[in-house]
């Protein structure tokens, strides 16, 4: 309406001595002007803006982004410079709807140059992961800002920045029980992994959480290139009967490994270190060594004490009441292996592998209770062999390389609370025992099944 009554007056009629002033007439077209222009702008700012390149001498070039593409942890711009001027895009910058800034990001290549009166491309790695909703989408080049509205209907993950390629593992929940910080083991093999685009030693190899941006410990057990290999992950919750998702990253020829089992299990020590001050012995003497090719504590019985009572204890403690041990050891006359649920020097479960038997061998009270169960296995000698033992408050699983040997359910007289360590126990006039590392994770019973996905990149 004002607009209207402005371009009435602004005519004079030169028989009307009623008339506006010529210069009142003036000034209010450029009011006319300056407000249309301003309803112009506001139409518009949400999709062009003025890019000048420094000391080009050029008036600079209008800049619109034709469409916006989020997905697969990057950000994808694909601009038109509707100008006669070059312009130079550096910095993609994402706002929520109410100004605060969400990611300042790098445009890859940076800066990236549009020519005149052309399309250009632009692209960057989400650093972080974005929720539904609405969001502002800004290009920044040189003295100017152009945005664009963008509405995402579901979350978006994001990318470790600096790497290739990740893949997708789905860990389905099988016990019913929501697991917390729970060590999860992935099986690398050629049919689900692409070594070739990875650093021959697995340097590279990251997993971060589902946000993809997250970095989780991990620790690789055993590499090797294009065959099979394993790696364990802590994975922060995996809710009860249901799936949760990482993503393993790889394709980066820059990093050192960041492998730490120390950051991954409840319990861990390889003698890598040669350092063994924070062990301690019972009727035995424990050294740090290397046989055969490798770095390993070597238990020795003493010829004196009692007949089952030579151990090796760590100081380190932890807190669970259903764990699982897993050593790599070797035994030159084998009867003994580990000592697990240890409480103190009188109260303790051994396990005695001994003539082809595996032996549930308890103290307690500061007594030997003796072969209390007995199962028919295969014991090695002379060889490295993989044993782990599941632990439960009133039930122990024994294993050797993979196969279940042992399963026995531990009767009230032998049960007791307040065990924080394990560690090794030889019987006297054997072993030696030698121990290339032992480690202690979270029980889960079924353990949850892992599926490894296609594989991504950026």
């Amino acid at each position: 309406m004002a607009v209207c009554n402005s371009q009435r007056v602004g005519v004079v009629s030169q028989s009307s001595r009623k008339g506006t002033h010529p210069v009142m007439a003036v000034l209010l077209l450029i009011g006319i002007t300056v407000a249309a222009s301003i309803i112009f702008y506001s139409f518009t700012v949400g999709f062009m803006g003025k890019i000048r390149p420094p000391d080009s001498g050029l008036t600079g070039g209008m800049l619109v982004i034709d469409s916006v593409n989020i997905a697969n942890g990057s950000i994808v711009v694909h601009v038109k410079n509707l100008d006669n001027v070059a312009v130079k895009i550096s910095k993609i910058y994402i706002e929520s709807f109410d100004g605060s800034l969400k990611l300042a990001l790098t445009v890859k290549g940076a800066p990236v140059t549009v020519a005149a009166e052309s399309f250009g491309t632009v692209r960057a790695t989400l650093t972080e992961s974005l929720d539904p909703g609405s969001y502002l989408i800004k290009v920044s080049g040189i003295n100017a800002m152009v945005s664009y509205a963008i509405k995402l209907s579901s979350k978006v993950n994001g990318w470790l920045e600096g790497w290739k390629y990740r893949r997708i593992i789905t860990i389905t929940e099988q016990s019913g029980t929501t697991l917390t910080n729970y060590q999860v083991k992935i099986t690398l093999t050629p049919a689900n992994f692409d070594y070739g685009k990875a650093q021959s030693d697995g340097s590279d190899l990251r997993f971060t959480s589902e946000d993809g941006v997250t970095l989780l410990p991990y620790w690789i057990e055993s590499w090797n290139y294009g065959g099979t290999s394993i790696i364990w992950v802590k994975v922060s919750e995996i809710s009860a009967s249901s799936k949760a998702y990482i993503y393993m990253y790889y394709g980066n020829s820059t990093v050192s490994s960041q492998s730490n089992p120390h950051q991954v299990f409840l319990f861990y020590d390889d003698f890598d270190d040669g350092d063994i001050s924070d062990w301690s012995s019972i009727d035995a003497t424990i050294s740090a060594v290397v046989f055969d090719d490798k770095k390993c504590l070597k238990l020795e019985p003493l010829s004196t004490g009692a007949v089952f009572k030579h151990l090796a204890i760590p100081s380190a403690t932890f807190s669970a009441n259903r764990y699982i041990a897993e050593a790599y050891l070797y035994d030159d006359n084998p009867a003994g292996s580990l000592c697990v649920h240890y409480k103190d020097s009188d109260n303790w479960w051994g396990i005695e592998l001994y003539n082809s038997k595996h032996i549930f061998r308890p103290y307690i009270g500061g007594t030997d209770q003796s072969w209390v169960y007995q199962t028919a296995g295969t014991t090695p000698t002379d060889q490295w062999y993989h044993f782990r033992v599941d632990v439960l408050p009133d039930h122990v699983n024994t294993y050797i390389d993979g196969t279940q040997v042992a399963s026995w359910d531990i009767a009230a007289a032998y049960q007791f609370t307040g065990y924080n360590k394990v560690g090794l126990v030889e019987h006297v006039n054997y072993g030696p025992l030698y121990c290339d590392y032992l480690f202690v994770r979270k029980y889960a019973s079924p353990e949850p099944t892992v599926s490894i996905g296609g594989e991504q990149t950026t």
